[in-house]
C-alpha cells in the first residue's frame, strides 16, 4: 500500500510540475503573440507612412515637373522678345 501511496505521490508531484510548465508555455505563447500583433501594427503604420512619403514625392516631382516646363516656355518667351527687340532695334 505504501508503495501505492509513494507512486501516486510521484504522479501528483510530476502533474503538478507539468501544470505549471504549461502555464509558462502559455504564458510565453501570449508574450510572443502580443509582441508578433504589436510588430504587425508598427509594419502597417510603417507601410502607410511610406505610401504618404511615395505620394509626397509623385506631387513634388510633378511639381518639379510643371516648374521646369514653365521655365522653358519663359526662356522661350524671353528669347523671341530679345530677337524681336533686336530686329526692331536695327530695322530703325
Amino acid at each position: 500500500m505504501s508503495e501505492l501511496n509513494a507512486q501516486n505521490q510521484s504522479l501528483l508531484t510530476a502533474k503538478r510540475r507539468l501544470e505549471a510548465e504549461m502555464e509558462n508555455l502559455k504564458t510565453e505563447v501570449d508574450d510572443v503573440a502580443s509582441e508578433a500583433r504589436s510588430a504587425e501594427d508598427k509594419a502597417h503604420r510603417t507601410m502607410l507612412d511610406a505610401a504618404k512619403l511615395a505620394d509626397e514625392l509623385r506631387a513634388e516631382q510633378d511639381h518639379t515637373n510643371r516648374v521646369e516646363a514653365e521655365r522653358k516656355v519663359a526662356e522661350n518667351h524671353i528669347r523671341e522678345l530679345q530677337v524681336s527687340d533686336s530686329c526692331q532695334c536695327q530695322c530703325h
